[in-house]
């Protein structure tokens, strides 16, 4: 069994030559209670999930092997992609659907693959049960890159340790999987030519849950809220899977602290300052990466913590509309601007380095102080609102800088 454990990830969607999802949705859901391809997570259908997260991460065409209400499921489907998506997607029914197994369908999905015009078959086939919802964006991604760069037949993503979902099929193995016999299902499958294995690892809980049971579906929406706003140990497990240094951890355990700091004492709510807690722990992800906000934003965004994104994205140059909102992304800015190291500082400390950096470079001098008077603007707001600063017992505010020692001068 390979193992791939580069975490270098571009920011960009690798780029296949073709690849497809097949879905596997035709049982009873006897376990559960409940049709499990229409429960929701936060108002989106596990079907329609799933088939969002393949297209974002690249992917051409869909088969879904339904059963079980299987004209309502077509109908959910239709209902919730417009028309040009929704031309992607392709149905095959599995007439049988009370006395066969999922692997049954998975064969059955795979023959309507292989039958299809030369010119539309896939080199590759991303395989999910409809019970494993929560898989990212990030993890096919991270897939298609291991597809494309290695020979192997069967990818099998893994965080920390468990593996999980969607494997991703070459083509040229779909008739190895046809030909068995169905003891042990798929799982039989690889543990046949474990050689031809290759293991992604991710830092993605949620491919790894799948949900047969109430139980366990109440799981799926604990890890739901997770990505809505992660907390210390989850961006802890994600700095340490990108490789983050202890330096920069300790940068982002100060960062985070200001930032709840910051947005409680001005008055936001408690889960945004939860959200301010887990964009100062994250803000500096992919540092080392070129551009290395925007390259954070968009692997947390494929992630599946969007909301987190947003505001990393915008932690070294402010948006005017973002500034002016001062929401989480303002308060991320601020918090990043008072820290240096992991030690709080003052505006004035900060930016100090860089104006000596850069005093023989007119235009970063100018970015410079742009990005200075956003902060001492959002510091000043911040002081408006109710937020008191104090570093070492001593109070410092937005009055309390070298620019007004300027002003007073006539120098600005």
């Amino acid at each position: 069994m390979k193992d791939g454990c580069d975490v270098n990830i571009s920011s960009k969607r690798a780029e296949s030559g073709n690849l497809a999802v097949l879905i596997t949705a035709a049982g009873l859901s006897s376990r559960m209670g409940q049709w499990k391809a229409a429960m929701t997570i936060d108002g989106v259908p596990n079907i329609v999930r799933i088939l969002r997260t393949a297209f974002q991460a690249g992917v051409k065409k869909a088969w879904i092997v339904t059963g079980y209400r299987a004209e309502e499921l077509e109908n959910l489907v239709q209902e919730a992609f417009p028309q040009d998506d929704f031309r992607r997607i392709r149905f095959v029914c599995n007439e049988r659907y009370e006395s066969t197994q999922m692997f049954d369908s998975l064969c059955l999905g795979l023959k309507a693959i292989r039958e299809t015009p030369d010119a539309e078959k896939p080199e590759g086939i991303f395989f999910s049960p409809v019970d494993v919802p929560l898989v990212s964006a990030f993890t096919c991604q991270k897939e298609t890159e291991g597809f494309l760069e290695n020979d192997a037949d069967f990818f099998v993503p893994e965080a920390f340790g468990k593996p999980g979902h969607p494997l991703l099929i070459r083509f040229s193995a779909v008739p190895r999987i046809l030909a068995h016999n169905g003891e042990r299902g798929l799982r039989g499958v690889l543990e046949a030519d474990p050689a031809a294995v290759y293991k992604v690892p991710v830092p993605d809980i949620g491919c790894t849950m799948d949900a047969d049971t109430p139980e366990e579906f109440r799981l799926l929406l604990q890890e739901a809220g997770q990505l809505r706003i992660p907390d210390e140990t989850r961006c802890l497990a994600l700095l340490h899977f990108f490789g983050a240094p202890e330096s920069l951890i300790a940068h982002g355990r100060t960062v985070a602290e200001l930032a709840g700091e910051i947005a409680r004492s001005t008055g936001k709510r408690e889960e945004e300052a939860r959200l301010a807690v887990a964009a100062g722990w994250l803000h500096d992800l992919a540092k080392g990466q070129p551009q290395h906000a925007g390259t954070g934003a968009a692997w947390l965004d494929a992630l599946g913590y969007g909301t987190v994104a947003k505001a990393v994205g915008t932690h070294m140059d402010l948006p005017e509309e973002e500034e002016k909102q001062f929401g989480i992304p303002a308060i991320l800015y601020l918090a990043d601007k008072l820290v240096k190291g992991n030690q709080r500082t003052s505006l004035e400390e900060r930016f100090a380095p860089g104006r000596e950096r850069f005093l023989d470079n007119p235009e970063a001098m100018k970015g410079l102080e742009r990005r200075y008077r956003a902060a001492r603007r959002l510091l000043q707001e911040a002081e408006m609102r109710g937020f008191f600063y104090e570093r070492e017992g001593r109070l410092i505010c937005a009055g309390n800088s070298m620019e007004d020692k300027y002003e007073d001068s006539g120098l600005l």
